[in-house]
């Protein structure tokens, strides 16, 4: 029995350096997932540093303007990526919704309303460049802060014609659609899917991935509708990742009606060409997440 119990006794330290060594590479792993939140966190913070004081500064004075030239003006809407709060500085664009009254002053052709508009603004801002396009009327202010102004006509609640890309002629929009089902989506994932596509954004820019920012976005809003995995930036960056490569094969439908396809009518080759890139990109991702550095994030970020 002596023996016995000795022997009992000796294995315990050997059990003890397992569970030890055990529990010192569970505190690095989890050590490591911090860091490599921190990371992404920062990486967050730097888009997220908008100047919003000279933007609503700037849309103070565009829509002073606007009132005093256009009798029907009603007001200015933010639209895009900024109504939708998945914007990355430097990277997207502020679109602004110049509503102008409703469709029963609808001009026949949105060339002519763009063109009216560049008048009024460049009456206003002499001293910035200003670009008139498809769809907008472009102010780059001296600050560097560029604006894009679209004309706008109410059709109802929540709905407008916005010029058509493509034409000269209208679309309808609801730009507060997707804006609600975004922030729903959000909310439920305890506010991690605005940031992954914020994420997601920076990284398809720096990897050279030319993927509209609305389609991404609508990308997300199928990735994530019943996710049930862990609600971290990492994890659900990868998740996105991986569900894009088989979504971005197929003509995805604008939820209001603006176009019928949101990725920009992309051709079969540029879809096998987009899902290979997303495919690349969640690899690296899953390699980044193996390893105990970083680097490997840090790159993914770099052009």
């Amino acid at each position: 029995m002596g023996g016995s119990g000795g022997g009992y006794l000796n294995r315990i330290p050997r059990d003890l350096n397992k569970l030890i060594s055990v529990s010192e590479e569970e505190t690095d792993e989890s050590y490591h997932r911090t860091q490599v939140e921190e990371f992404l966190n920062n990486k967050l913070n730097d888009f997220n540093d908008h100047d919003y004081e000279a933007i609503n500064a700037h849309r103070g004075e565009i829509e002073r303007r606007l009132q005093s030239d256009y009798d029907d003006f009603e007001t200015l809407l933010y639209g895009g990526s900024h109504s939708r709060y998945t914007d990355v500085r430097k990277l997207s664009d502020i679109d602004i919704l110049a509503v102008l009254g409703d469709i029963s002053n609808l001009p026949q052709s949105s060339n002519e309303a763009i063109a009216s508009l560049a008048s009024s603004l460049e009456q206003r801002f002499p001293k910035s460049k200003i670009e008139t396009g498809a769809m907008a009327v472009t102010i780059h202010f001296t600050d560097g802060i560029e604006i894009q102004v679209l004309p706008a006509y109410r059709q109802g609640n929540e709905v407008f014609s916005i010029p058509n890309p493509t034409t000269s002629g209208w679309v309808r929009t609801c730009p507060a659609n997707v804006a609600t089902q975004l922030t729903n989506l959000n909310q439920r994932l305890s506010n991690n899917v605005v940031p992954v596509i914020k994420l997601a954004k920076a990284i398809c820019y720096s990897q050279g991935i030319e993927v509209k920012s609305y389609h991404l976005e609508n990308m997300a809003l199928q990735a994530f509708s019943n996710y049930t995995g862990l609600q971290t930036h990492s994890q659900m960056l990868r998740h996105l990742f991986n569900q894009a490569k088989t979504l971005c094969l197929h003509v995805m439908s604008d939820p209001c009606g603006q176009s019928a396809d949101v990725s920009g009518n992309l051709s079969s080759r540029e879809r096998s060409k987009m899902a290979r890139d997303f495919n690349s990109v969640e690899t690296a991702i899953g390699d980044a997440m193996s390893t105990r550095s970083l680097d490997p994030w840090q790159r993914l970020f770099e052009k």
